[in-house]
């Protein structure tokens, strides 16, 4: 049931966001109700992911990453501090650009040929991470600098693609 880590490991170097400290942006996340339920994959029916909403943040059934919701004006991004990792030290929080309705939840991911264009729209601050012929983009703390940039990018389309996509089911 590891599901959507398991997916986002898949990419995580090659379509999101590593960050190392979401800084007082985790802190302003938001719990986004539409992601509670359970879903299963359009392209593999045994790829299934199911979500809980506690208190403070999101879970996903047989993981113990926390989750929330960062919302740059309407483009959404989910912020994951890997607790799965972080007792073997290889800690790697992700923030992974989605979009969820009543019954549909796409991941997207950022397409690698426009890789070079979005480390240039992050600026210093960001850093490349690889492993073999892949490439991801990391990022130390994410300020009020680096959420501007983020958003612009967001909302560009041609650095976007569907990575997964997933229907709701009853649980």
């Amino acid at each position: 049931m590891r599901v959507l880590l398991v997916l986002l490991l898949s990419f995580s170097l090659s379509g999101c966001f590593l960050v190392k400290d979401f800084g007082a942006y985790w802190s302003n996340g938001v719990i986004d109700e539409d992601l509670a339920g359970k879903w299963v994959s359009t392209k593999d029916k045994n790829k299934i992911i199911e979500m809980t909403k506690t208190e403070d943040y999101y879970m996903q059934k047989g993981s113990e990453n926390n989750m929330k919701t960062l919302v740059l004006g309407e483009h959404k991004f989910m912020m994951i501090v890997d607790n799965d990792n972080a007792n073997r030290g290889r800690k790697m929080n992700m923030l992974v650009k989605y979009k969820v309705s009543a019954d549909e939840y796409i991941i997207y991911s950022f397409k690698q040929k426009l890789y070079s264009k979005i480390q240039a729209e992050l600026g210093k601050e960001s850093s490349e991470v690889k492993s073999g012929k892949i490439s991801a983009l990391s990022i130390n703390t994410l300020d009020e600098d680096m959420v501007k940039k983020l958003s612009n990018i967001a909302k560009d389309r041609k650095y976007w693609a569907e990575f997964a996509v997933f229907k709701k089911v009853g649980l």
